[in-house]
C-alpha cells in the first residue's frame, strides 16, 4: 500500500525526458529511511504516448526491485499503468495489475 508520494524537480526541463534533481532524490531517501519506509514504485508520465516502458525507461532503470510507474496521456483520459521491470537486459517488463483502496 502506498503511504507516501514524494515529487522531484525535473532538471531537464523537458517534455520529453525526465532526469529527478539529485537533491530531491537525496532527500527523498533519506526520509524513506528515516521513516522506516519501503521505496515501492517511482512514476513519470508519458505526456504523448502511451503508459509503456520506452526504450530510455528500460535504459535508465536503476532499482530492479521498485515498480515502474507510467501515466500515459496519448488519449483524452490519463492512464496509470505498473510495471515490473525485468532484470536483465533485454527481458520483457510484465505489467502488474493494481487497484485503488478506499
Amino acid at each position: 500500500m502506498a503511504v507516501e508520494f514524494f515529487a522531484g524537480e525535473n532538471v531537464d526541463r523537458s517534455s520529453t525526458h525526465y532526469t529527478m534533481a539529485p537533491r530531491d532524490i537525496l532527500r527523498t531517501l533519506l526520509e524513506i529511511d528515516r521513516r522506516h519506509l519501503v521505496l515501492g514504485a517511482i512514476i513519470h508520465s508519458h505526456p504523448t504516448t502511451a503508459a509503456t516502458p520506452s526504450s530510455c525507461d528500460l535504459a535508465e532503470a536503476r532499482y530492479p526491485n521498485v515498480l515502474l510507474g507510467i501515466v500515459g496521456m496519448a488519449s483524452l483520459s490519463p492512464h496509470l499503468r505498473f510495471w515490473r521491470l525485468p532484470a536483465v537486459v533485454g527481458g520483457d517488463p510484465v505489467e502488474v495489475a493494481w487497484r485503488l483502496s478506499p
